[in-house]
């Protein structure tokens, strides 16, 4: 007897589409930059602070200058979940069990 599981299909990053500009954009995007008052930057990244991209409330996001500090922030933030120690407490979220 075969036992299959079925994944879950990955949640999608919510779209939206403007028709004066012809063009779908990513909702989570355009909440940031409507938040910080001007247009994201290139390079910027938005991330989900709780890794639910259909969790678009501002609380949830956080807006990195580069991809390469988002990648620094997702290491340190899974060391402290793993329980190491983190010489960057005050840039991560409250601990998560």
């Amino acid at each position: 007897m075969t036992q299959t599981t079925h994944k879950q299909p990955k949640a999608r990053y919510a779209q939206v589409w403007d028709p004066q500009r012809r063009q779908s954009f990513l909702l989570h995007r355009e909440l940031a930059a409507a938040a910080l008052g001007r247009p994201l930057q290139p390079g910027e990244v938005v991330h989900h602070i709780d890794g639910d991209p259909t969790n678009n409330a501002l609380s949830n996001l956080r807006v990195f200058p580069s991809q390469a500090y988002h990648a620094h922030f997702e290491y340190h933030w899974r060391c402290q979940r793993a329980g190491q120690f983190s010489l960057f407490d005050g840039l991560l979220p409250a601990r998560v069990p």
